[in-house]
């Protein structure tokens, strides 16, 4: 990062097409972020950075939680609210 600090970036792989609207992040401190996907649509098993190009997060060891707030892309388009937890080592 440009304070010479270590950092760290998250990309997810859905298991089906959705649109993808925040991601409300906790990181191990228990310091709340939003990522704004702004709605973009994410296909199923491609990569999609959880950060803007050139951004990262201050890497902490520790439990990472991450909300997903978004809608299925085909079908029904049911909304969805998923909670996903990630240890990250030293």
């Amino acid at each position: 990062l440009q304070d010479n600090s270590d950092g760290i970036i998250f990309f997810v792989s859905p298991s089906e097409d959705v649109v993808l609207v925040r991601v409300e992040i906790t990181n191990p401190r228990q310091q709340n972020l939003t990522f704004n996907a702004g709605s973009s649509t994410v296909v199923r098993n491609e990569s999609f950075a959880l950060q803007d190009a050139g951004i990262g997060y201050v890497r902490f060891s520790g439990d990472w939680t991450f909300e997903f707030v978004g809608r299925r892309a085909a079908g029904d388009q049911e909304s969805f609210n998923v909670t996903v937890t990630v240890n990250v080592g030293a």
